[in-house]
């Protein structure tokens, strides 16, 4: 592995800040030449000049005795289309065909990088799963030690999928989870210092679903007036 990572960092160039590559045979793809050619024909020069017999021609109704000169006509035409489309066809094949050959090679090297790549790239993934179900494993333990004392509230009730953003840091979630706790405990409190018994009752058992002392006392005014 060791000898692989040599062989790795000799090949790629990675700049540090606090040192300058010393390797002068880095991979770096280069493209030392690449010209759009020049192209000349006379295009401009006939161009006027086939509108011109186009025109002429274009709706022009042949007699029977006309046909023969009808075919040579056409003939011709389709003969000087096939001219300037046969060299076309053929120059574009001979203009594309270096740039094809380019293209498959970086397609197939690209290929060969990407395979390597996601290669890594499923590790590092894994890696970072196996994080995220680490700091899960880590909230839950505590949330364990500072859930409500009065009531017993699964995570999953007060869950929030940030805290397994890597910018979520442990003193984060940890104040924030310990906010919710004595929060919760607050509004227990409250809850059963209600005089009405029946409330207290509806009111503990509500809450434990919402955490929300207003929509659990909306609930109960709900549930009185049925």
């Amino acid at each position: 592995m060791e000898k692989n990572r040599d062989l790795f960092d000799a090949a790629i160039e990675v700049k540090h800040e606090e040192e300058a590559p010393e390797n002068n045979d880095l991979i770096e793809f280069k493209a030392d030449v690449f010209e759009i050619g020049k192209i000349h024909t006379n295009l401009e020069e006939i161009k006027p000049r086939v509108k011109e017999l186009l025109e002429n021609y274009r709706g022009i109704q042949f007699t029977d005795d006309q046909i023969a000169d009808a075919k040579k006509m056409h003939s011709k035409l389709n003969a000087f289309r096939k001219s300037m489309n046969d060299w076309r066809i053929g120059k574009e094949r001979e203009y594309n065909a270096p740039f094809l050959q380019v293209k498959n090679d970086i397609k197939e090297m690209t290929n060969a990088v990407d395979e390597v790549s996601e290669e890594i790239d499923t590790q590092i993934k894994a890696k970072e799963e196996r994080d995220k179900e680490d700091k899960k494993a880590a909230i839950e333990a505590f949330w364990t030690e500072i859930q409500p004392k009065k009531v017993s509230i699964p995570l999953s009730a007060v869950w929030n999928e940030r805290f397994l953003n890597k910018t979520c840091s442990e003193s984060k979630w940890k104040e924030e989870l310990q906010a919710r706790s004595a929060h919760i405990d607050a509004d227990i409190e409250q809850i059963a210092n209600m005089e009405n018994a029946a409330e207290v009752t509806y009111m503990l058992a509500d809450y434990q679903t919402t955490l929300d002392i207003g929509t659990s006392l909306a609930n109960w005014d709900a549930y009185t007036q049925r």
